[in-house]
């Protein structure tokens, strides 16, 4: 996923925010760009980090983030659903400061995981980074929407948002906001089909429990 992204952006650092043991950045290293930076709680232990030691900062992604300067890109995947509203606009202001162009994604409205308390649909981000002047480009879904190899997640949610310069330098065209809010195949066939599997066991105990009055 990250190479589809760099091979337009060409990045020489990268700045990811809610790293967790650093898999996009370890991807990044791999790529050859050796300026990189990831930020997330203490809690990510030690030993599992897939990144150096100077390369990780402990924070507490509720409180302000530290300034850290600019880098030539920066990445949020799956992260500020974890965390409040209020801090997760003020994350997005960071992340604009941060950087001119972000991978950015985060979990739709009952899109279900661990401790999702700020779900919310694309086109809410999407204005909610328009208000520091970056317009979302939806070009990294296309790229990806059709590979299984992906989680579904991120064929769903993955959008970059840039401000006008570096949208204008790589002759992007940006997406309406308004129009972004797509659920990916996956993600619907599978929560259906544990409704369904639901549906079909309270009328499977309700049989049994019909079959026992009639016939003891």
């Amino acid at each position: 996923m990250l190479k589809q992204v760099t091979d337009i952006l060409r990045p020489t650092s990268i700045v990811d925010l809610g790293t967790g043991v650093g898999s996009w950045l370890a991807a990044a290293k791999q790529l050859e760009i050796t300026n990189v930076r990831g930020l997330d709680g203490p809690w990510v232990p030690r030993e599992l980090r897939q990144i150096a030691e100077s390369e990780f900062l402990a924070v507490d992604l509720e409180k302000p983030l530290p300034d850290l300067g600019r880098f030539d890109m920066a990445i949020c995947a799956e992260v500020l659903e974890h965390i409040s509203e209020a801090a997760s606009v003020k994350a997005v202001k960071w992340l604009c400061q941060s950087a001119p162009a972000i991978l950015f994604s985060a979990a739709v409205p009952h899109q279900g995981g661990t401790n999702h308390i700020n779900e919310a649909w694309h086109s809410t981000w999407a204005h909610r980074f328009e208000v520091h002047g970056f317009k979302t480009y939806d070009i990294v879904r296309p790229m990806i929407w059709a590979d299984g190899r992906i989680p579904f997640w991120y064929r769903q949610n993955l959008l970059l948002m840039a401000n006008d310069e570096t949208g204008e330098k790589l002759g992007l065209g940006p997406a309406n906001p308004d129009y972004l809010d797509f659920i990916h195949p996956d993600s619907y066939l599978g929560r259906s089909n544990r409704v369904v599997h639901l549906e079909n066991k309270r009328l499977n105990g309700r049989l049994r429990a019909l079959r026992r009055r009639l016939f003891g």
